[in-house]
């Protein structure tokens, strides 16, 4: 159980596999202009989460997503994770503190951390923001999913 990167360096192609994987933006200036009449902007750190349980073969699109207004420079965060197993797969099995939801017809599982510390909070420019995932498992051999971020005030 893990989650790999795949890419292309400059000695060829290469698999990186690991149990986390940390990215990192560092807004010096940034606006955003929409006809949706909203200035923000989303940053996302996208993981293929693969394992074996049971006997099968899963495949769960992990993200961790920070928003930012570039009107008010106010950042705020989202966890997403969406089963791509199969066309037909659910996130039922998926357990949180958030909800499963359906767009076009797929559901998944979103959480929005709320009140704490970092979140729904101004950035003074420049900032960086951190989105780290970690993957673990439990007793029953289950994957756990932990969505971190610090914008400046902490994990």
């Amino acid at each position: 159980m893990g989650i790999a990167d795949y890419g292309i360096g400059p000695n060829g192609p290469f698999i990186r596999t690991t149990t986390q994987f940390m990215g990192e933006v560092t807004i010096y200036q940034l606006k955003a202009n929409s006809s949706f009449s909203t200035p923000c902007v989303s940053f996302q750190l996208n993981v293929v989460l693969n394992y074996q349980y049971g006997g099968n073969t899963y495949a769960l699109w992990i993200q961790d997503v920070a928003f930012y207004d570039t009107y008010n420079y106010t950042v705020w965060f989202l966890d997403n994770v969406w089963n791509l197993t199969s066309v037909s797969a659910n996130v039922t099995g998926v357990v949180g503190n958030g909800g499963i939801y359906i767009y076009h017809g797929t559901e998944f599982y979103a959480y929005q951390p709320g009140l704490l510390p970092g979140n729904y909070v101004p950035l003074s420019l420049p900032a960086s923001i951190y989105l780290l995932v970690n993957v673990s498992v439990n007793s029953l051999g289950q994957p756990v999913i932990y969505f971190w971020y610090n914008d400046g005030y902490g994990w």
